[in-house]
């Protein structure tokens, strides 16, 4: 490469590390396009474990239900990230019934159980 020129990079560079989420965030950047690209990633899968542990177990859910409250799913941030680019917030109630639909559609491991809400 000439002087003053950018240099491409082969592989992201590691960008921030949350050691409470797990999250690991990632720079890159693409000088064909130039563009920069931040990327995330985030291990869950001793979080996908204990989920799986809990969806297997149909007590769980029923109980719930019983007890007017259901453990539907949990999203882990690297989900909701994802979801956010979609324009759908956790913390807003009026999405809802899009998060509900998204999970069952797209992310069907994150839920707590067998059973569908709608």
């Amino acid at each position: 490469m000439g002087r003053g020129k950018p240099r491409p990079f082969f592989m992201p560079i590691l960008f921030d590390h949350d050691h409470e989420t797990g999250v690991t965030q990632y720079f890159d950047y693409d000088p064909i396009k130039d563009q920069v690209l931040m990327t995330y990633e985030q291990d869950v899968t001793g979080f996908l474990d204990q989920l799986n542990a809990v969806r297997n177990d149909p007590s769980i859910s029923q109980k719930g239900i019983k007890e007017d409250w259901w453990h539907y799913a949990s999203i882990p941030t690297v989900v909701e990230m994802e979801l956010m680019k979609k324009g759908l917030f956790l913390h807003d109630k009026n999405h809802m019934k899009a998060i509900i639909k998204e999970i069952n559609t797209n992310y069907p491991y994150l839920k707590a159980t067998e059973k569908w809400h709608r």
